[in-house]
Protein backbone atom coordinates (compact mmCIF):
# COMPACT_ATOMS: atom_id res chain seq x y z
CA UNK A 1 0.00 0.00 0.00
CA UNK A 2 2.80 2.39 0.82
CA UNK A 3 4.44 1.65 -2.50
CA UNK A 4 1.19 2.32 -4.36
CA UNK A 5 0.72 5.61 -2.50
CA UNK A 6 4.30 6.65 -3.21
CA UNK A 7 3.89 5.80 -6.91
CA UNK A 8 0.66 7.78 -7.08
CA UNK A 9 2.39 10.81 -5.55
CA UNK A 10 5.28 10.58 -8.03
CA UNK A 11 2.88 10.33 -10.98
CA UNK A 12 0.81 13.25 -9.63
CA UNK A 13 3.91 15.40 -9.16
CA UNK A 14 5.15 14.53 -12.64
CA UNK A 15 1.83 15.43 -14.23
CA UNK A 16 1.70 18.75 -12.35
CA UNK A 17 5.22 19.55 -13.50
CA UNK A 18 4.36 18.72 -17.11
CA UNK A 19 1.38 21.02 -17.15
CA UNK A 20 3.59 23.85 -15.87
CA UNK A 21 6.26 23.06 -18.45
CA UNK A 22 3.72 23.19 -21.26
CA UNK A 23 3.06 26.88 -20.60
CA UNK A 24 6.71 27.80 -19.93
CA UNK A 25 8.09 30.14 -22.58
CA UNK A 26 4.67 30.99 -23.95
CA UNK A 27 4.42 34.70 -24.93
CA UNK A 28 1.05 34.88 -23.20
CA UNK A 29 2.53 34.10 -19.78
CA UNK A 30 3.67 36.95 -17.52
CA UNK A 31 7.26 38.17 -17.69
CA UNK A 32 8.41 35.77 -20.41
CA UNK A 33 7.02 38.04 -23.16
CA UNK A 34 9.55 40.47 -24.64
CA UNK A 35 8.42 44.11 -24.82
CA UNK A 36 7.70 45.49 -28.27
CA UNK A 37 10.44 47.89 -29.35
CA UNK A 38 9.30 51.07 -31.11
CA UNK A 39 11.63 52.86 -33.55
CA UNK A 40 13.08 56.17 -32.34
CA UNK A 41 11.04 59.16 -33.47
CA UNK A 42 12.47 62.56 -32.49
CA UNK A 43 9.12 64.28 -33.13
CA UNK A 44 7.62 62.43 -30.15
CA UNK A 45 10.28 63.61 -27.69
CA UNK A 46 9.43 66.23 -25.03
CA UNK A 47 10.47 69.72 -26.05
CA UNK A 48 10.76 68.88 -29.75
CA UNK A 49 10.24 71.91 -32.00
CA UNK A 50 10.00 71.33 -35.76
CA UNK A 51 11.82 73.65 -38.14
CA UNK A 52 9.98 75.40 -40.99
CA UNK A 53 10.70 72.62 -43.50
CA UNK A 54 8.90 70.05 -41.33
CA UNK A 55 5.65 72.01 -41.01
CA UNK A 56 3.22 70.93 -43.73
CA UNK A 57 1.91 73.80 -45.83
CA UNK A 58 -1.52 73.73 -47.44
CA UNK A 59 -1.64 73.30 -51.21
CA UNK A 60 -4.15 76.11 -51.48
CA UNK A 61 -4.49 79.66 -50.27
CA UNK A 62 -6.68 79.91 -47.20
CA UNK A 63 -9.44 82.47 -47.64
CA UNK A 64 -11.78 84.23 -45.29
CA UNK A 65 -14.80 82.37 -44.01
CA UNK A 66 -17.62 83.74 -41.84
CA UNK A 67 -19.92 81.72 -39.64
CA UNK A 68 -22.79 82.38 -37.29
CA UNK A 69 -21.52 82.58 -33.70
CA UNK A 70 -23.98 84.32 -31.35
CA UNK A 71 -22.54 86.43 -28.53
CA UNK A 72 -25.74 86.51 -26.44
CA UNK A 73 -25.09 90.17 -25.63
CA UNK A 74 -28.45 91.36 -27.06
CA UNK A 75 -26.63 92.98 -29.98
CA UNK A 76 -27.44 90.91 -33.07
CA UNK A 77 -25.07 92.91 -35.27
CA UNK A 78 -21.93 91.10 -34.03
CA UNK A 79 -23.17 87.49 -34.06
CA UNK A 80 -20.78 86.49 -36.86
CA UNK A 81 -17.11 85.59 -36.63
CA UNK A 82 -14.84 85.68 -39.67
CA UNK A 83 -11.43 84.07 -39.93
CA UNK A 84 -8.79 82.99 -42.41
CA UNK A 85 -6.80 80.51 -40.34
CA UNK A 86 -4.29 83.08 -39.10
CA UNK A 87 -6.59 85.78 -37.73
CA UNK A 88 -10.23 86.31 -36.90
CA UNK A 89 -12.58 89.15 -36.04
CA UNK A 90 -16.25 89.96 -35.47
CA UNK A 91 -17.62 92.42 -38.04
CA UNK A 92 -20.48 94.71 -37.04
CA UNK A 93 -23.07 94.05 -39.75
CA UNK A 94 -26.48 95.58 -40.65
CA UNK A 95 -26.06 98.60 -38.39
CA UNK A 96 -29.30 100.23 -39.57
CA UNK A 97 -31.55 97.33 -38.49
CA UNK A 98 -33.13 97.30 -35.02
CA UNK A 99 -33.48 93.50 -35.07
CA UNK A 100 -31.47 91.08 -37.19
CA UNK A 101 -32.37 87.42 -37.82
CA UNK A 102 -29.79 84.70 -38.33
CA UNK A 103 -30.67 84.47 -42.04
CA UNK A 104 -30.23 88.23 -42.49
CA UNK A 105 -26.92 88.39 -40.63
CA UNK A 106 -25.58 85.42 -42.63
CA UNK A 107 -26.61 87.07 -45.90
CA UNK A 108 -24.56 90.10 -44.91
CA UNK A 109 -21.77 87.87 -43.60
CA UNK A 110 -21.43 86.14 -46.98
CA UNK A 111 -21.25 89.51 -48.73
CA UNK A 112 -18.59 90.66 -46.24
CA UNK A 113 -16.70 87.38 -46.69
CA UNK A 114 -16.68 87.91 -50.48
CA UNK A 115 -15.29 91.45 -50.01
CA UNK A 116 -12.50 90.14 -47.76
CA UNK A 117 -11.56 87.41 -50.23
CA UNK A 118 -11.61 89.85 -53.17
CA UNK A 119 -8.98 92.06 -51.50
CA UNK A 120 -6.46 89.26 -50.86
Amino acid sequence: MTRTLAAALVVSAALTGCSNLASWGSPDVGDDAAPEVQPYDPTEQPGYTPDESEIPQPDFEVGWSCEYDPTYDDDWHNDVICGNGAESHRPYLREGDDFVTEAEIMESAHEYEAELNATQ
